[in-house]
């Protein structure tokens, strides 16, 4: 054969032949993907360090889209008072605690 005829070969028998199981792998991430669509409550966090004291019952939502995004929000002590004066007109220390206790994330999968 040929060095053109032997290219036409390796494109027409080998191509496919590599492409196929990437195309099945591709297909079973898609229906994994499928299953995870929507908004899930968070039922507890572990290994963190975070929401794990008796008086710390963390909640959160994490929303899974088809694009590919996923948004998390998680407040780790959902009982925190709230500011005396709104968040704007927040202390210090308020600003602090609020900060410590939340947690978000937004981007892609």
């Amino acid at each position: 054969m040929s060095p053109c005829r032997w290219s036409w070969f390796l494109v027409r028998v080998f191509v496919p032949t590599v492409l196929a199981p990437a195309a099945r792998a591709q297909s079973s991430q898609d229906a994994v993907r499928q299953k995870f669509i929507g908004t899930w409550r968070l039922v507890a966090i572990e290994g963190t360090g975070r929401g794990t004291g008796p008086d710390e019952h963390p909640s959160g939502l994490t929303t899974y889209d088809s694009t590919g995004h996923v948004a998390v929000q998680i407040s780790f002590k959902p009982n925190r008072p709230a500011f005396a004066n709104g968040a704007r007109a927040g202390t210090v220390e308020e600003k602090a605690a609020a900060f410590d206790s939340y947690g978000a994330y937004y981007g892609n999968v």
